[in-house]
């Protein structure tokens, strides 16, 4: 493939390597979404578990 020139799809299924980084890119994105949505929620688990905790010294 030379640099510059569009890339067509056709291209894109026959050329082993990149479809796999463009697999492997949507596969690691989807981990890390999962991976973010999962710290999140501990996160707010935790702030609510120190709202409890500061209610009831209150």
């Amino acid at each position: 493939m030379e640099v510059g020139r569009p890339i067509n799809q056709d291209e894109i299924l026959n050329n082993y390597p990149l479809k796999n980084a463009v697999t492997m890119n949507i596969h690691l994105r989807k981990y890390m979404l999962t991976y973010y949505k999962k710290l999140i929620r501990d996160v707010q688990q935790t702030i609510t578990a120190i709202e409890n905790e500061l209610e009831t010294k209150e």
